[in-house]
């Protein structure tokens, strides 16, 4: 339905369509049809960079969302190392609404965070320190 209005009323409904693509993505996931949930999420992803490149600042929180789905779907597909590239982006592209509006973020943010952290350390990869030094304060636990 969401497509249809989406193609109908684009302004309007391209991101209900995407946030639906994403939970599609996490649904089809759980169900075990693992490509399908990745080309939900990547669909989403695509998306939620149009929108995102249209008005950044309502965009942009939900395309690092889409892009840590996509993240978690490549790596139920694949390995970590696939997964990487888009943790970091993710985290990338968070970060400065995350550090002006920590409260409004930081549930995304610390899953994101953690999940990177993880994969790199799965994969023996050192985590990018000019991405994480700037969120540590808010993350004072050890994860």
């Amino acid at each position: 339905l969401y497509r249809e209005l989406a193609t109908e009323r684009p302004d309007v409904f391209r991101p209900n369509l995407a946030t639906s693509l994403n939970n599609l993505a996490s649904v089809l996931s759980d169900l075990g049809q693992r490509e399908p949930a990745l080309q939900a999420a990547q669909e989403a992803v695509d998306l939620y960079r149009e929108l995102a490149t249209e008005r950044p600042d309502v965009f942009r929180p939900n395309l690092a969302g889409s892009l840590f789905v996509l993240a978690l779907r490549t790596r139920d597909s694949g390995t970590a190392v696939d997964a990487l590239p888009l943790a970091r982006e993710a985290a990338e592209v968070l970060s400065p609404h995350f550090l002006r509006y920590p409260q409004a973020h930081g549930d995304l943010m610390r899953a994101m965070r953690k999940a990177y952290i993880q994969w790199c350390e799965s994969v023996g990869v050192d985590p990018d320190r000019d991405l994480l030094d700037p969120l540590q304060p808010f993350f004072t636990d050890l994860e």
